[in-house]
């Protein structure tokens, strides 16, 4: 499966809480993932196959409100992550809370 910064995006699934934790993970994980600078972002993603998957989307879901700014003992850190292997272009990150969506 390839990624490629000018078509890729982290959304939240419809009915998901929001979180500016997340918010902020979402920009800086394009950043960490694509390395993006001024030279690459002028260019565009060329696939290395017609035949090569390519992810479009993250949509990720989450139960609980955020709150507080830090993990704690009792922070439920499960995620369950589904990825199309039938030519899909998308892919599901579940979680209860913001700590399960940030440990994936």
């Amino acid at each position: 499966v390839v990624l490629c910064w000018d078509t890729f995006n982290f959304t939240y699934a419809p009915g998901s809480q929001r979180c500016g934790i997340l918010d902020r993970a979402f920009e800086r994980y394009v950043k960490i993932i694509f390395d993006i600078d001024e030279a690459a972002a002028r260019g565009e993603c060329e696939l290395e196959s017609a035949c090569t998957p390519e992810l479009t989307v993250l949509d990720v879901s989450v139960k609980e409100p955020c709150e507080g700014a830090y993990p704690h003992l009792d922070s439920k850190e499960n995620y369950h992550l589904t990825v199309s292997t039938d030519g899909g272009k998308g892919a599901q990150l579940k979680a209860d809370s913001v700590w399960g969506a940030l440990r994936a």
